[in-house]
């Protein structure tokens, strides 16, 4: 069987939005310690 096309996009969508949240919200750290000191 064959997705049809754009599910495949949506669930990578799906999958790398909240990874890319994740890597804004280390960075935000990371340069919040990087302040402190």
């Amino acid at each position: 069987t064959h997705p049809h096309p754009g599910t495949e996009s949506a669930a990578k969508n799906m999958l790398a939005g909240p990874a890319v949240a994740m890597m804004d919200r280390i960075r935000d750290m990371i340069r919040d310690a990087r302040d402190k000191n």
